[in-house]
């Protein structure tokens, strides 16, 4: 069964990917196009007349349901082939110094989102003393569940026997998209005490890949040696599909949506602030897709033992679909089309300057569903110190995820290169490894504008 269990911890390999806002790179007024997707109106306060993403690139990976024992992200990515797995929670021990794949020992809910970015070619530029306009192409790939039942954790599940447990309702959604972006934001006001900006990126939205899933109601599971069997059984899911025999997976457009980013921004000779609503709207799924309802009246019954081979994952899945085919009561067509909302979410942001070259900010995400399905973001406060001399920009962010876990991290600006963490301590070291964060990206911005390295006037809240 190893094979399947090292695809069950990567499916769930990714937990909090809040860091999706790489936020020691957003929250930084001289970034240009990578701060207007934290708040559009960011862009009234970017000093020099254009700005452009040459190709950037961002992964977050973080998981409650599993983890890697004694290792970070370069030893999980040389040495996967000697990971020893971890199959009962009495076998785990944490004195052992060989590389595990640990599944959730603690108990507790499950949360999950998967965030992948690719930026293309995209630019900002300024239109007159007042506005800024840009567009941005920008590829990214996401999936969240939050508040999943305990009782479909491994090592919950694996110890069910002989008795009855009760599995919540819950739902999760993944899809993968392409935004076709354009910017623009004012200011509206200016005096020698302040300024006030609104803007806004409005998007459409391509989706690529996409699916959902949802229990919608309590079950009763149950298992007797290798005798599965549910009550309660209602289901709601949707997916692409491709066709039969097809080896390509190349990129498609499976329907259409759109989104929006608002914000407003307020700054003086002391402080700024600002507030903005993210991820407003929704993709719709019209080709290439099923969407269906699954209900059973009955008791739904597995026989394990009738699985010839449990490596392979697929006879899994075949044998499940012939053993309950006749047990379902009602499988609902509900159409090859389905929809589901944006990582929608709300913001508020805060910074005061320290002296010349350094700036405290501070921000807070907070998620805000608009939709019964949809993907789900996940929510953040952080603070992030920021340094900038010429073409030299740092920046510290600390950030606790989902108000609970604690990170810190790096990222460094140089003329035409960026890289960055929001969680450097799972890039070093021996440790328990749940996930990790990183991203890099090349830029162009007219370097004749910066004064120098040295005695520049870096933060500007006028």
């Amino acid at each position: 069964m190893k094979k399947v269990w090292i695809l069950i911890g990567l499916i769930f390999i990714t937990y909090l990917s809040i860091s999706q806002e790489r936020i020691g790179l957003s929250s930084d007024p001289s970034s240009g196009v990578y701060s207007i997707f934290l708040n559009p109106a960011f862009s009234s306060r970017y000093t020099m007349d254009w700005h452009v993403n040459a190709l950037s690139f961002h992964q977050f990976l973080e998981t409650d349901y599993s983890y890697l024992s004694n290792s970070n992200l370069f030893t999980a990515l040389g040495e996967f082939d000697d990971l020893n797995i971890v199959t009962k929670r009495n076998q785990v021990s944490d004195g052992n110094s060989s590389r595990q794949l640990i599944f959730d020992p603690d108990g507790g809910r499950k949360s999950f989102s998967v965030n992948t970015s690719i930026l293309w070619p995209s630019a900002l530029w300024k239109r007159s003393k007042t506005e800024k306009v840009g567009f941005f192409i920008h590829t990214r790939g996401m999936a969240s569940g939050f508040r999943l039942p305990e009782e479909i954790g491994y090592y919950e599940l694996e110890e069910v026997r002989d008795t009855t447990v009760t599995i919540p309702e819950f739902n999760v959604a993944a899809s993968t998209w392409t935004d076709l972006g354009v910017h623009y934001s004012r200011i509206l006001n200016q005096d020698d005490y302040g300024s006030e900006a609104i803007g806004i990126n409005a998007r459409l939205v391509l989706p690529h890949e996409s699916g959902k899933f949802s229990s919608d109601n309590n079950v009763d599971y149950s298992r007797f040696q290798d005798t599965f069997s549910a009550v309660g059984l209602v289901t709601d899911g949707g997916y692409n599909f491709f066709p039969s025999g097809s080896t390509s997976y190349s990129p498609r457009i499976n329907g259409i949506g759109l989104a929006l980013d608002i914000g407003y921004h307020h700054t003086t000779p002391d402080y700024s602030y600002g507030i903005s609503l993210l991820d407003f709207g929704f993709s719709y799924t019209s080709r290439n897709a099923d969407n269906y309802s699954i209900v059973s009246d009955t008791t739904v019954v597995f026989d394990g033992s009738l699985v010839e081979d449990p490596n392979d994952i697929i006879g899994i899945i075949e044998e499940v679909d012939r053993q309950l085919e006749d047990q379902v009561s009602r499988v609902v067509e509900e159409g090859g089309s389905f929809l589901l909302g944006m990582p929608t979410a709300f913001s508020l942001q805060y910074a005061r300057p320290i002296g010349d070259h350094f700036m405290v900010s501070s921000q807070l995400v907070q998620r805000m569903p608009m939709f019964s399905q949809g993907l789900r973001r996940p929510n953040s406060l952080s603070s992030v110190l920021h340094y900038k001399s010429g073409h030299l920009s740092i920046a510290l962010p600390i950030t606790l995820y989902e108000y609970t876990d604690l990170r810190a991290g790096f990222r460094l600006m140089y003329r035409y290169f960026y890289i960055g963490t929001d969680h450097i301590a799972s890039l070093v070291g021996s440790r328990k490894f749940s996930g990790t964060d990183l991203y890099l990206g090349f830029q162009i911005y007219p370097f004749s504008q910066v004064a120098g390295k040295k005695g520049v006037q870096c933060f500007d809240f006028k």
